[in-house]
């Protein structure tokens, strides 16, 4: 849990710095998910496969009660989409 913990919230520490301090890569982000850019759409499977990593350790220790780490890393990946996204 603890990892998978660090994890989101590195991710969103690096989101919130990226909005407010480099503006320019906010905005090429937001066209990028808008237009569904490929080297997004790797990047978002790129951190599913983490978290299911992740999440699969946890259900080995015993830290977390899941059946499918798949579909509990792609529900995990919701948090990691850009704000300024709304689905």
């Amino acid at each position: 849990m603890e990892k998978l913990d660090r994890l989101l919230t590195a991710i969103h520490r690096h989101n919130k710095m990226t909005m407010v301090e480099e503006e320019h890569m906010h905005d090429l982000i937001v066209v990028a998910m808008h237009e569904k850019w490929s080297i997004i759409k790797a990047h978002v499977e790129r951190m599913v496969a983490i978290f299911e990593a992740i999440i699969r350790e946890g259900i080995e220790a015993g830290e977390f009660e899941v059946e499918d780490a798949a579909e509990a890393a792609r529900a995990a990946k919701l948090p990691s989409r850009h704000s300024s996204i709304r689905f």
